[in-house]
């Protein structure tokens, strides 16, 4: 049976949703840094609009 282990990423809702903003490179960054670790994104939380910010979910499967 597969295992998986996950990972939440909180991130400023400018972040997502400013096209062409400083903070939006670094979320894509870190999104492909976190890819190359074998990292998905599985879902996304929160209310951007009320909280400001928006939780990623990541997960990846345990190979040990």
């Amino acid at each position: 049976m597969k295992k998986f282990e996950y990972m939440l990423l909180p991130v400023s809702a400018k972040g997502i949703f400013v096209k062409k903003d400083k903070h939006d490179a670094a979320t894509l960054a870190k999104m492909n840094e976190l890819g190359l670790e074998g990292w998905e994104l599985v879902g996304m939380t929160g209310n951007a609009s009320l909280e400001g910010f928006i939780t990623m979910v990541f997960k990846r499967e345990i190979t040990r």
